[in-house]
């Protein structure tokens, strides 16, 4: 958990809210900070914009980290992976992850979570098993057919 994750933990952690990730990237409109966060039954729009204030209100009283655009927002659909329980608690299920570096020859997996580890995931992958470990995944997500 990096110090922003941290913050936003802290500044959250009266609420029955689930942080599921913390994306910090540059792009053209400058530094984008994304949270994702859940709580029983789901959220709404109200819930990610009130979220969203609170944050603001309280990272505006953080030494350095006043210059970002947040957004605020459900894991959606296709919902983010982004901890160990979040694996856990999606066995068996298509996901899509894409690793740091390669890992035999690949960085993109699309298969079916076969088992989760202490430290690492095993994917299986059109009847290949891939083990992947944690750190080294950069991005995973469900994957539904719609």
């Amino acid at each position: 958990m990096n110090n922003l994750e941290a913050k936003i933990e802290k500044a959250l952690s009266q609420y029955d809210l689930e942080i599921v990730a913390v994306e910090e990237t540059v792009e053209p409109v400058g530094r984008v900070v994304r949270v994702y966060i859940d709580k029983p039954g789901g959220v709404d729009l109200d819930t990610c914009a009130e979220v969203n204030e609170l944050l603001r209100l309280k990272m505006d009283q953080e030494p350095g980290e006043q210059d970002f655009l947040l957004e605020v927002s459900s894991p959606g659909i296709e919902r983010i992976l982004a901890k160990p329980k979040h694996f856990q608690d999606h066995i068996g299920e298509k996901i899509y992850v894409r690793t740091k570096k390669k890992i035999e020859g690949r960085m993109n997996f699309k298969g079916l979570l076969d088992q989760v580890d202490e430290d690492f995931i095993i994917m299986n992958c059109q009847n290949v098993k891939y083990e992947i470990p944690y750190n080294l995944i950069r991005r995973a997500n469900l994957l539904v057919d719609i």
